[in-house]
């Protein structure tokens, strides 16, 4: 079974590629080949593994061990599910094109600098970053077991998942998680 979902960013967001932006930002977005933000598959599967651990360290009974080892997989255990990497729509990548003027409007630098405990900036202490703008990535899980409750599951981890990416704990990557409806793909 193929369950399809969709990331809403409600602010900018900032998932890292390693790599600098020379002389204008500290650390680029990831990008495709053609220049579009994406999260990789192996990130997204980090995220709900983390909401899961979560979840299932309550006594709601909302999780089952089924759930991690079936879906997210264990260290004895192999998941038979794959993770997608989430993308812009498909719509959306063939109105961008090739364009880069209207790819650069995606992205934006933010800047942040330390300051002492006299309100002075430290010295050297400039960063920027890039980050992408709010926008809906779509991404898949194939091989998901035809299970209710695992799907009831996995919408769990979803709704516990509230904000991703670098610097989401300073007001970045504020997002929803949902599963699509057949109708809504």
């Amino acid at each position: 079974m193929k369950i399809q979902y969709q990331i809403q960013f409600h602010d900018f967001w900032h998932t890292g590629s390693g790599l600098s932006g020379g002389v204008l930002v500290d650390s680029e977005v990831i990008k495709t080949d053609n220049g579009l933000p994406y999260i990789p598959g192996k990130t997204l599967k980090g995220l709900i593994r983390d909401a899961a651990k979560i979840l299932s360290s309550t006594d709601t009974g909302l999780l089952s061990n089924q759930f991690i080892e079936g879906v997210l997989g264990s260290k004895t255990n192999t998941s038979s599910c794959h993770f997608s990497n989430a993308y812009l729509s498909a719509k959306l990548q063939q109105y961008l094109g090739e364009d880069k003027q209207i790819k650069d409007l995606l992205y934006q630098s933010i800047s942040s600098t330390a300051i002492d405990q006299n309100g002075q900036a430290i010295d050297n202490s400039l960063r920027a970053i890039e980050v992408t703008v709010p926008i809906v990535l779509y991404a898949e899980i194939h091989g998901f077991p035809d299970d209710q409750a695992l799907q009831d599951s996995l919408n769990y981890c979803f709704q516990y998942i509230k904000r991703m990416g670098h610097k989401r704990h300073r007001g970045l990557g504020r997002c929803d998680w949902s599963i699509l409806n057949k109708e809504e793909i």
